[in-house]
């Protein structure tokens, strides 16, 4: 039997961040299926590891018509590996409504024997109340959730998280929910990895090919000052729903992670490895557009500003 959890949460949640501990001490044979509305896949250097069964899918969410038929494809080939669980991390803009219906036609096409234990959602206890109000998918991912995780509890107040909790049970009265620090507490062992019995009907998934946002790859040819790709960030964040990618500066590589203004930019190194992450895309930043050809503009003029000749950008 192998268990298949969702993990869902708008951009910049901790959804990868949750993923990466929950699989630090793991002992049984997993797989991970990881779904980016972009064309190049950032995370997966954080996640993927030499023994682990790994599925990427780019360029749309898993719930589209886009890439449905590859997600179900994607889910038999790994539920086909003799694997005891399989996580399915998806996009930030996922409309998971119908998610149970999608799972039944893996049951139905695999040959193993697998079963749909429940929805993970992680909420950003920073921005969580102005992303509700505008996008559509935030509410979505409560409602289709079993568990729901607060996460960032450290950065907010005790009154903020009581007010995210009550509107939470507002959207879904049956779901679990915890508190979370970087993705994580003591309690969720006891509430997370296992099966969850709410049944929650399927509704239209919002995600169309219509209404799927403009991504944006930029990438660049040479090592870059570290002041200048801050400046560069601090000009265009208000353009995209999100900014992430992995840079080369000096001697070191650092991962860039942006949600709206909120700018965040770390070293990328594996201390278990004792080494900077392997870097596999290059110097990549990827952006997912709020305003189309504005937004496009915009990064265009910026990079070309501050990094001049050494930028490519592709659609």
């Amino acid at each position: 039997m192998t268990k298949i959890y969702l993990i869902t949460g708008f951009l910049g949640s901790g959804k990868t961040t949750f993923l990466q501990k929950y699989l630090e001490d793991n002992q049984v044979k997993t797989g991970v299926l990881m779904n980016e509305f972009g064309q190049v896949s950032i995370d997966t250097s954080l996640i993927k590891r030499e023994d682990m069964n790994f599925v990427e899918l780019t360029n749309g969410s898993i719930f589209c018509s886009c890439l449905k038929t590859d997600f179900i494809d994607g889910l038999v080939t790994l539920a086909g590996s003799g694997l005891d669980t399989i996580y399915v991390e998806s996009s930030g803009l996922s409309d998971p409504s119908n998610v149970t219906g999608i799972l039944d036609l893996v049951k139905a096409k695999s040959r193993s024997e697998i079963e749909f234990c429940g929805t993970i959602c992680l909420v950003d206890g920073l921005y969580f109340f102005e992303e509700l109000d505008k996008l559509v998918a935030v509410e979505k991912q409560i409602k289709h959730s079993h568990v729901v995780l607060i996460n960032k509890c450290d950065l907010i107040d005790d009154t903020k998280v009581e007010k995210i909790r009550l509107k939470i049970l507002e959207i879904n009265n049956q779901a679990q929910i915890c508190k979370t620090v970087n993705g994580w507490s003591k309690e969720l062992n006891d509430i997370v990895n296992v099966k969850h019995t709410l049944v929650i009907q399927d509704e239209e998934t919002s995600n169309t090919e219509e209404a799927k946002p403009k991504t944006y790859s930029l990438n660049l040819k040479n090592k870059v000052k570290e002041e200048d790709l801050v400046v560069f960030l601090e000009k265009v964040a208000c353009g995209f729903y999100r900014i992430k990618g992995l840079v080369e500066v000096d001697d070191k590589l650092l991962k860039v992670d942006s949600v709206g203004s909120k700018i965040d930019i770390r070293e990328a190194y594996d201390k278990e490895k004792n080494q900077y992450k392997q870097n596999l895309q290059g110097s990549t930043l990827v952006f997912l557009a709020s305003d189309g050809i504005k937004s496009f503009s915009m990064l265009v003029s910026k990079s070309q500003e501050i990094f001049g000749d050494i930028v490519d950008i592709s659609v």
